[in-house]
């Protein structure tokens, strides 16, 4: 396995359960390696959280909480061409979209490595088998998004016997093509300070009715910006605050827009609208940013994009859909204390494998970053 990929996986997670209630969270700042900062009080994490609004706000609070940073040289192979396009339209070059195309496996290539190992699941195809090998990490947990950030060397012997010794390349598609290797200078990575990036696992929200008088729905949620937002409001009841902030879903999976027919009401879809965001009498209002379910999934997926003034924050969220498979995800997490072990156990349950993939396109990259750890 390349080192600068061996020790981003040996990353061990921070050792807290602040900021949530759950006893095992997954909780691991990749940005700065410190605590992630709170708001004051009320204990939230400076994140987008969901919840659901009923006679008060009920969050759900992070099980898996991770912060990365941002460097715009990257960005393009962690985030959807829909998400970098509206943020980053410098960084998606003609040359970007076309290095970050997966080209068709040839059908030569992996087929008989793969089917050799009784202990290596099948590969969607999309990638290329044989390097599953060379990373000695399992196949599952490479998956075709991996293929973008990895190529192997085929001008190398490719059977079996020799696969350990084979020489990784490791290539960059910010722009560079498909054949560059990777910018080594420091000065290729300027982090971006203005942007925020999350990958943030949620529980099953409850279902409550939802408060618009005209509605009798019980299967919606909605987005919290107001920790992310309102990070330096005190705790008092005198203070209050409104402003408008832009923000949408995109790439949503078992979520379906609701209410976009009322004024300031219902997240937008693949867009950006401003949205009312009101602290007042140390409460958080109003009920404008909801989703509605749509109960054909166990695991509810999407980005979440905000905009204030210059700073921007971008979030993947993960929703257990089920109290079945949040069971599940919270008797995985206390055996997860590296970020490889988390990959390793979301590996392990075939329900979390997009999600696993998405994850793993958004983290690996920084094994690019020099000196990174």
């Amino acid at each position: 396995m390349d080192r600068s990929v061996s020790n981003l996986l040996s990353t061990s997670k921070n050792v807290t359960n602040k900021g949530t209630t759950e006893e095992n969270p997954f909780i691991l700042s990749l940005k700065d390696k410190e605590e992630f900062s709170k708001l004051h009080a009320y204990g939230f994490h400076c994140v987008p959280h969901i919840g659901v609004y009923g006679e008060m706000y009920s969050p759900c609070l992070p099980m898996v909480l991770i912060s990365l940073p941002v460097y715009k040289s990257l960005i393009a192979r962690q985030l959807p061409n829909s998400i970098t396009e509206l943020l980053f339209p410098d960084c998606m070059s003609v040359a970007t979209k076309r290095a970050i195309t997966v080209q068709p496996r040839p059908a030569n290539v992996g087929t008989p490595l793969l089917n050799s190992s009784p202990e290596r699941k099948t590969c969607c195809g999309q990638c290329c088998a044989s390097l599953c090998y060379v990373l000695t990490i399992p196949c599952h947990l490479i998956n075709c998004l991996l293929h973008k950030s990895f190529q192997l060397d085929q001008s190398q012997e490719t059977d079996s016997s020799q696969m350990s010794h084979l020489p990784v390349k490791r290539y960059a598609s910010g722009g560079r093509g498909p054949e560059s290797p990777p910018p080594k200078d420091v000065t290729d990575f300027v982090l971006d300070d203005s942007t925020e990036l999350f990958i943030i696992f949620h529980p099953h929200p409850e279902e409550s009715p939802c408060q618009k008088f005209i509605c009798e729905n019980t299967d919606e949620f909605n987005l919290m910006y107001h920790a992310w937002l309102y990070r330096d409001a005190p705790y008092e009841q005198s203070y209050s605050m409104t402003l408008q902030l832009q923000m949408g879903v995109f790439e949503a999976k078992g979520v379906k827009p609701v209410h976009q027919d009322l004024k300031d009401a219902g997240i937008s879809f693949g867009r950006l609208e401003e949205r009312t965001v009101c602290i007042h009498d140390c409460r958080f209002s109003p009920e404008n940013a909801m989703m509605q379910k749509t109960h054909k999934m166990d695991l509810i997926t999407f980005f979440s994009v905000a905009k204030q003034q210059n700073q921007k924050v971008v979030a993947y969220h993960v929703v257990c859909a089920t109290e079945e498979i949040e069971q599940k995800l919270r008797e995985l997490l206390p055996s997860s204390n590296t970020l490889g072990k988390l990959f390793e156990s979301l590996g392990k349950h075939k329900e979390f494998s997009d999600v696993l993939a998405t994850v793993q396109r958004m983290i690996l990259p920084l094994a690019d970053v020099p000196n990174f750890n």
